[in-house]
């Protein structure tokens, strides 16, 4: 079974070593809060703080906050939630995840979306969405088998096709 924590200092090894196993693999970090997108395991903790702070709208961010997914010692996934009820939430989702490439197929991602949507509804979303491209397949498995439901579409400029799902439990 997962634990959920919030990222700090002490998680910086094991998230530079999952963020190696991602550049090595597939490359595709979605779900990971940007994880891709900064040089270090480090920057990447630093920006998580920008994120998580009553400041993030105003910087044209959504508010989120990022939980690692840790089975014992190995970290295995992340994820995160954006408690909002703005528009571009149809979009992105309130609930964004990553499962570590070596830990798939596993439950994890089944584990994270369900953990995720009782998190949503502690921050008062009742009813979260997850987002998921219509090409994600295992994305789309992963939600139906956590008990979420089918919620429309959106067609999405940079993106293509996006599928909403919603908690129904």
């Amino acid at each position: 079974m997962l634990q959920l924590t919030y990222p700090r200092a002490e998680d910086l090894p094991a998230i530079e070593e999952y963020r190696r196993e991602v550049l090595a693999g597939d490359g595709d970090f979605d779900g990971t809060a940007g994880l891709g997108n900064v040089p270090s395991a480090s920057d990447w903790l630093a920006g998580l703080k920008v994120l998580s702070s009553p400041d993030a709208p105003r910087r044209g961010l959504f508010r989120t906050f990022v939980y690692l997914g840790y089975d014992g010692d190995r970290l295995c996934g992340i994820v995160n939630i954006r408690p909002t009820d703005e528009e571009a939430i149809l979009e992105a989702g309130h609930i964004g995840y990553h499962v570590r490439p070596s830990e798939r197929r596993r439950g994890y991602g089944r584990e994270l979306l369900f953990r995720a949507a009782a998190l949503c509804r502690a921050h008062g979303i009742a009813s979260p969405l997850v987002c998921v491209h219509e090409d994600n397949e295992a994305s789309i498995r992963t939600a139906l088998s956590a008990g979420f439901v089918p919620d429309g579409e959106e067609i999405h400029e940079k993106y293509g096709r996006i599928l909403r799902f919603r908690a129904d439990f």
